[in-house]
């Protein structure tokens, strides 16, 4: 009687040590398969974000880059055609020096509560950081740089 007890156990213990093993199993094979899935498109993402990134911030700790673009009427949103007869040559030439090469990148300078967009979204893929250009000594008019990149 007590034999057939201790094995019935066994058998219980077998068994539940086997679900367990199954779920183990399933987890990391779902895991592995989500991650390879999303993975390269995650890393491009944060690529381009840390590019965009970086070049908002060199144009926003530059003194004389932050000065042009201060000095800017935004009434309307200055587009990147624009940057040139606008006073911002300087922007758009660090931003072409600093942006991926296998990228189309833009950019737009406008009021912090006028929202910039994009005009042509025909793109497959639209990436857009923005930043936040503020005062000087003697200037308080915040104005605010999106960019954009096209792939």
């Amino acid at each position: 009687m007590v034999n057939s007890r201790i094995k019935k156990n066994k058998r219980g213990w077998v068994r539940l040590l086997e679900a367990f093993i199954a779920i183990v199993l399933l987890t990391s094979v779902l895991v592995v398969v989500s991650k390879t899935n999303s993975s390269p498109r995650n890393e491009l993402q944060e690529r381009i974000s840390i590019i965009q990134t970086s070049i908002i911030r060199d144009i926003q700790l530059n003194e004389e880059l932050r000065a042009a673009i201060l000095s800017v009427n935004v009434a309307d949103p200055v587009e990147w055609e624009d940057f040139e007869t606008s006073g911002l040559s300087g922007v758009k030439e660090r931003i072409e020096k600093l942006a991926p090469k296998d990228m189309e990148c833009s950019a737009q300078i406008c009021e912090i509560n006028n929202p910039c967009s994009l005009k042509d979204v025909s793109k497959k893929e639209v990436y857009a950081k923005s930043g936040i250009i503020s005062a000087d000594l003697n200037t308080y008019s915040p104005r605010q740089i999106k960019m954009f990149c096209v792939r």
